[in-house]
């Protein structure tokens, strides 16, 4: 600039001034806000954080210094001027945050403040209790199942368990509800030869907010062999001098098990004659004992040894007492 002073003679006099301005540094600032401050249990949270400089420079963007940046939250700092909040909270994260961020240089900080709040989602009851032993159970031999369902949700106030699906010769009991999110029960019985084969078990665990899970799972029962059992009497009474029958009579409860009778231990003062096996109505084999005991041996008892054998090589025998009279 130029100053001139002038008299009112005409004279004057010229001065030029130079002003020089300096620069003062402008701090930096956010040019984003952080998303809504409410998210739900499982939802995703992601602030993509944007920092500009009035000076032309580059900000930091980091975590306010001395903060503990909650576990389920990660942060980075692109180192263009922008940064990256984000994380994924679970179930025991659910509550609220507060922390800071900042946007620096070289001079000085601006923050911003964070606050997240997350909100419980109800979560289902779930078993504990798994393995494969479960699946398997064995005629004869009692089966047991130890269950444990737990809830981790800590307003949950009760957990019910039902065996929707199950066989008969199934019990669920013992069932204990404390504390009120862990359930035990036991789940047993003892499998009969009737039993051999598949059964499906359905269990459903339902929380005090009515949500349910569900286990299904088959049982496959495995046989075992289950020896020839005598159904005919072994003591019978026959008259002297007079052709008798005897129909010998056994059972197996193994299905399609093949039965072989046989006269194992013969009385040569009373022959017997036995006849051809045969397979009844029931599935049970029998075989017919002729006796001809003539007058010779009146009031005279007689034994003898019936053999039954099935079809894994299973023997019984029987002590058949003969009373002639």
């Amino acid at each position: 600039y130029t100053i001139k002073v002038e008299d009112t003679n005409g004279a004057f006099a010229e001065q030029t001034v130079t002003f020089k301005v300096l620069n003062e540094n402008d701090l930096p600032i956010f040019t984003t806000t952080p998303p809504a401050t409410d998210i739900s249990q499982n939802e995703l949270y992601r602030y993509i954080i944007g920092a500009s400089d009035a000076d032309g420079t580059i900000p930091g963007i980091r975590i306010e210094p001395g903060t503990i940046l909650p576990e389920w939250l990660s942060f980075q700092n692109n180192g263009d001027g922008t940064a990256d909040l984000s994380g994924n909270p679970g179930n025991s994260h659910v509550g609220d945050y507060e922390f800071k961020i900042e946007a620096f240089d070289s001079v000085g900080v601006t923050k911003q403040q964070i606050n997240i709040t997350v909100n419980n989602v109800n979560d289902g009851p779930v078993f504990d209790s798994t393995g494969d032993d479960i699946l398997a159970a064995t005629q004869g031999t009692l089966y047991r199942y130890d269950i444990v369902v737990t809830d981790i949700d800590a307003n949950n106030t009760s957990i019910a368990l039902e065996a929707v699906t199950k066989p008969d010769w199934l019990s669920l009991t013992n069932i204990v509800n404390s504390p009120a999110n862990r359930l035990t029960a036991t789940l047993s019985g003892t499998p009969a030869n009737g039993d051999v084969g598949s059964h499906t078990v359905e269990l459903e665990a339902t929380d005090s907010h009515d949500e349910t899970y569900t286990k299904e799972f088959v049982i496959e029962v495995t046989n075992i062999n289950d020896p020839p059992v005598f159904e005919s009497s072994d003591t019978i009474t026959i008259l002297e001098d007079a052709v008798s029958t005897h129909k010998i009579e056994v059972s197996d409860l193994d299905a399609g098990d093949t039965i072989t009778i046989s006269l194992f231990q013969d009385d040569d003062n009373l022959p017997a004659t036995l006849g051809a096996v045969t397979v009844n109505d029931a599935g049970n084999s029998e075989a017919i004992l002729t006796f001809n005991p003539g007058n010779q041996v009146p009031d005279s008892t007689h034994t003898y040894k019936i053999k039954a054998v099935d079809s894994e090589g299973v023997e019984v025998v029987q002590d058949l007492t003969v009373n002639v009279t």
